[in-house]
């Protein structure tokens, strides 16, 4: 994830443009991050819900295609989450 970022700031420094791509890096981090075989419960459930809230605020340019990717992020985890408890 690290390694990521340091090479989207990398890159976004001969095309400003890139730091667009930024909010679809953190949508596909986050569906990567919410298959791995580890359960936290609601609490869990809570914080990716408020991460995407956050990085909606934060990085969205255009509304509508960062609106759509996380709301296929958000859709994702309740599935998953819904699938772990029954």
């Amino acid at each position: 994830m690290t390694l990521g970022r340091g090479l989207l700031m990398a890159v976004s420094y001969k095309n400003i443009r890139i730091c667009r791509m930024y909010i679809y890096y953190q949508v596909i981090y986050q569906s990567l991050e919410w298959c791995l075989p580890r359960d936290y419960g609601d609490m869990q459930m809570q914080i990716l819900i408020a991460d995407n809230i956050l990085n909606f605020c934060l990085l969205s340019f255009d509304y509508w295609p960062s609106c759509a990717g996380l709301m296929v992020v958000q859709c994702f985890q309740a599935s998953m989450n819904v699938s772990h408890y029954g």
